[in-house]
């Protein structure tokens, strides 16, 4: 799902590229040689939807939404 400089070096033409990856500190050099090309990347894209997942999970076990569940699936009230 990452560029790669074999992939840029394959691609003279080119002059955007979009990594699907944060990291794209292996690139920069060959970006450096191409000032025509413009290197942009998915850092920060889901950083809100996994801190909502995360607090979503701690709510539900601090609530003890998984025993209320499986009491629920098993009809009691304990």
């Amino acid at each position: 799902y990452g560029v790669t400089a074999a992939l840029l070096d394959a691609a003279p033409r080119l002059r955007w590229a979009q990594s699907a990856a944060a990291g794209v500190r292996s690139l920069l050099p060959a970006v450096a040689a191409r000032p025509e090309l413009v290197l942009t990347n998915a850092a920060g894209l889901m950083a809100v939807p996994i801190a909502e997942h995360v607090l979503a999970g701690v709510l539900h076990f601090l609530r003890g939404l998984d025993v209320a569940g499986a009491q629920q699936r098993a009809r009691t009230w304990d």
